[in-house]
């Protein structure tokens, strides 16, 4: 049940102003939104730049189609932890798959009261959780079914760590989405009898202003196999990757981003 309607022109205005809100001064100093929210009577969520059009329904389809093969008719039966969950697009997806626990942690205060805003509009009942994800996982005591963690890995920096955790309160499964390195071959000249294994985690500088960014201007890159390694680590499956055609954005096609699912052992 929605708590606020708006008419119309109060929908724009609002959609507008939350738009204009992240905007930065070297980043995007437009604004937008991440999600290209499709609200009613045409109104639909300008986002940052095209890629974002291009990327994020795409995302949501793929996991969507995927979880469904798995939980179509159980839906109603799962607590779901989105981690970094954004404006919400992905818990909105689910709610209206018939998921009624669904808990979103986000950090970036905008980002939940964009969030917030579409809940409300479309009658989504979730938890939403102002606070960054370790400090969230050090506080709580539930577990869930699933956990959803999107766009999040190669933002953190103790990716052992943050995964061990998870890995305490995961029932069932965890999706994983994350940008992956593709690298050379790597040796090491300070050891002659010592060589370094390819797959690790690798440093890539960014900015934090982006609405989307982590914390940190400092991102740790993984391989697939420093990937599954750290899923193994934590008592999680192998990646398995989710099935997508030849229409599938470009980094996906040439895994420079992945999207998959490991389950509990």
């Amino acid at each position: 049940m929605k708590d606020v309607v708006m008419n119309k022109e109060q929908l724009i205005n609002e959609v507008e102003r939350l738009a204009k809100l992240a905007g930065g001064k070297n980043w995007c100093p437009n604004g937008g939104w991440q999600y290209p929210f499709e609200f009613e009577e045409g109104i639909v969520a300008r986002t940052y730049t095209d890629a974002q059009v291009r990327l994020h329904p795409w995302r949501r389809e793929m996991l969507i189609k995927n979880l469904d093969k798995i939980y179509s008719d159980k839906y109603h039966e799962l607590s779901v932890l989105d981690l970094g969950s954004g404006e919400g697009a992905m818990s909105l997806a689910l709610w209206n798959r018939g998921v009624r626990d669904i808990t979103c942690v986000e950090v970036r205060e905008l980002n939940v009261e964009k969030a917030k805003f579409v809940f409300n509009h479309f009658g989504v009942n979730a938890n939403i959780i102002n606070s960054s994800i370790d400090d969230f996982l050090d506080k709580n005591t539930k577990k869930y079914d699933l956990v959803i963690f999107m766009g999040i890995l190669y933002h953190i920096l103790n990716p052992f760590d943050i995964m061990k955790k998870l890995s305490g309160i995961t029932k069932k499964s965890i999706v994983i989405e994350t940008v992956v390195a593709k690298i050379d071959d790597i040796k090491f000249g300070n050891r002659d009898k010592y060589s370094a294994q390819k797959d690790g985690f690798f440093i890539r500088i960014d900015t934090t202003e982006s609405q989307t960014a982590g914390l940190s201007n400092l991102e740790l890159w993984p391989t697939m196999g420093a990937l599954d390694m750290l899923m193994n680590e934590n008592c999680f499956t192998d990646v398995e990757l989710f099935d997508f055609d030849s229409n599938a954005p470009f980094d996906y096609l040439d895994k420079e981003r992945i999207i998959g699912i490991c389950k509990k052992l």
